[in-house]
């Protein structure tokens, strides 16, 4: 499938990569529509840009092996590096819409054609997307996909209006009219306040008043704290909510200053924080956070395990923020079509950023389409690539890589390179984009995304398996049955039993078992067996 990440370079690119697998608690969506984020996605862009301009820890990193290994050596290494394919890649995007093709086992409310919202990390710009049940919300009839991919910024704008706390008459400043506070207006509006958008550019004022914002004013031709006043009262507006995204602290000072008496000031933005004391204290006012999408985000056992919140509890979730806006968007109380500035095809992705970020005032939000065919079978997703290590090498041990991350990568399939009797064959991993770019960098032949993939190989060998802990013994086991050779990582089992259990399949199967208890032939410990074999008497160590 392709999919559109961001290489090594910054460059945002359109990669083909393996389909994702279904896990239990997901479903597989074929997508329709994804949105770009002109904030999110755009400021973490910058950030990642002004990470890669400081990268200290590349310079410690480069002394610490010249002191190692010398000049020489270091220097063939970075050259060495240099000369490498840009093979790092990570995925974009996390507002999507399409239809249901695959249910994993758990879900029950969920069949395949479907028409869902999904948000989080895995709702990417990508043909096909491996959700959690909790970040996915049923749109309603009536809506479109295109219309429903904007759900995941309706929840974190509706999160926003929540945690000010608004009620019916209230006077609100939005701070910043870009996709999120044109979502936070609107929402507003609907909750039965009176709105005041502020912004630095005209057309995005233009569009928040047609959508319903009582006041707008710019700041750079207004004092945003004497209008504020003169429409609301001497008393000042009831809540400031800030989806501004700027390093400067002005929008909170002046949100400070614009609040009543215990007002409610609410950052959903990334905007500075050099708070002044005075009108914070003097008015007691109330400063929140707003944390994305509602509870439950970032909480591993509602997103990836589908524990939810009990309602009479937590009433509004992240899932049913998601709904709640879907709602809105079907009664027509909220619109996003006008916040659409162009409609893109995936492999135009690179141009809609680029004019994401080159043209601000013409382009506030753009969405990606994907194909309306129906997706071949994701029976065998694997990727076949180009690679300066496919010729087999005479005799060689053909190895698969199971699981890629840091220390994988860091270690086994490095160490695999040196050997001149091992050939990497394939690599799987559960991120699709990491399987790419790891299958690239070591000269694959293919990677894919199921690990039962390579357990069929006949051109497999044997696996290493670098897998979370609690998958070691169960691919273990499989790998065993399936004929191949086993070197898995310590815990070989998270328990006793497990690990009986390997050890029969592969006595069973009459293949080769290697635990990685990487410590035991480390110099020191090896040292230390020996000082402590030397000596016979009782020994107290400290």
């Amino acid at each position: 499938m392709r999919q559109v990440c961001v290489n090594e370079r910054l460059q945002v690119v359109v990669a083909e990569v393996p389909d994702p697998t279904v896990s239990p608690g997901y479903a597989l969506v074929q997508n329709a529509y994804s949105l770009i984020s002109s904030g999110t996605e755009l400021g973490t862009a910058q950030r990642q840009r002004s990470a890669g301009r400081r990268r200290v820890d590349l310079v410690r990193r480069f002394y610490g092996s010249v002191q190692r290994e010398g000049l020489a050596t270091t220097l063939a290494r970075v050259k060495k590096r240099l000369q490498q394919p840009n093979t790092a890649l990570r995925g974009r995007g996390y507002s999507c819409a399409g239809i249901v093709i695959q249910v994993g086992d758990g879900i029950e409310d969920l069949r395949k054609g479907d028409l869902v919202a999904c948000g989080g990390a895995d709702a990417a710009h990508a043909e096909l997307v491996s959700v959690p049940r909790n970040l996915i919300a049923r749109v309603p009839p009536g809506v479109t996909s295109r219309d429903a991919c904007f759900t995941t910024l309706g929840a974190i704008a509706m999160q926003g209006v929540r945690r000010a706390q608004v009620s019916f008459g209230e006077t609100v400043v939005v701070t910043g009219m870009g996709l999120v506070g044109q979502l936070v207006s609107q929402l507003l509006r609907v909750a039965g306040c009176r709105v005041i958008a502020i912004d630095l550019l005209d057309e995005r004022l233009k569009l928040a008043k047609e959508l319903g914002a009582t006041h707008t004013l710019n700041s750079l031709s207004e004092d945003p704290v004497e209008t504020a006043y003169r429409i609301a009262g001497d008393h000042g507006v009831d809540a400031v909510i800030l989806c501004a995204a700027t390093a400067s602290s002005v929008p909170v000072n002046q949100a400070f200053a614009m609040c009543r008496e215990r007002g409610r000031v609410v950052i959903v933005g990334d905007v500075g924080m050099g708070l002044e004391r005075t009108h914070f204290y003097e008015k007691e006012l109330d400063l929140l956070i707003s944390r994305s999408y509602g509870p439950g985000r970032y909480d591993a056992e509602y997103e990836e395990l589908g524990l939810d919140y009990p309602v009479g509890y937590v009433r509004w979730t992240e899932n049913r923020n998601m709904e709640e806006f879907l709602r809105l968007v079907a009664s027509g109380q909220v619109k996003v079509a006008p916040l659409v500035s162009k409609e893109y095809v995936i492999h135009e992705a690179a141009q809609a950023y680029a004019d994401l970020t080159e043209k601000p005032r013409q382009t506030l939000a753009a969405v990606l389409k994907y194909s309306d065919q129906p997706h071949a079978s994701t029976a065998a997703p694997s990727v076949h690539l180009p690679s300066r290590a496919q010729d087999t090498k005479t005799g060689a041990l053909r190895v698969a890589a199971i699981g890629a991350g840091s220390f994988a990568r860091a270690n086994h399939l490095p160490n695999l390179q040196r050997f001149p009797d091992c050939q990497l064959v394939a690599v799987a991993n559960a991120t699709a984009t990491t399987a790419r770019q790891v299958a690239s960098q070591f000269g694959a032949k293919y990677c894919t995304t199921d690990y039962r993939e390579v357990l069929a190989d006949p051109d497999v060998d044997a696996v290493v398996v670098a897998t979370p802990h609690d998958l070691h013994a169960p691919i273990a086991i499989a790998a065993a049955a399936a004929g191949k050779h086993v070197f898995v990582e310590k815990p070989m089992a998270m328990t006793e039993a497990e690990g009986q259990e390997v050890c029969k399949a592969v006595a069973d199967a009459g293949v080769l078992l290697a635990v990685g208890f990487n410590r035991r032939f480390a110099p020191l410990i090896v040292r230390l067996k020996d000082l402590l074999n030397s000596n016979p008497f009782p020994k107290t160590i400290t």
